[in-house]
């Protein structure tokens, strides 16, 4: 195994059987434990930067919503 594209972590017993049981049961076929982690987390990561990104352009926009040129 590569090293420097896979990482372990350690889960609760309660988390790893929640993601077990979704592996099994939450797409039309069972998927290994370790693609539906990376499926969540990515959806997590995408969710968490669009929030970002949305608070960011909302800063700016306060900051230029008042200019005037000259």
């Amino acid at each position: 195994m590569n090293i420097n594209n896979f990482k372990s972590i350690a889960l609760s017993i309660d988390s790893y059987t929640k993601l077990k049981h979704l592996a099994e049961y939450r797409f039309e076929m069972p998927q290994s434990m370790a693609k539906v982690a990376a499926f969540f987390i990515g959806k997590a990561y995408d969710s968490f930067e669009q929030a970002e990104n949305e608070k960011h352009a909302e800063e700016t926009w306060e900051l230029v919503k008042d200019f005037n040129p000259i």
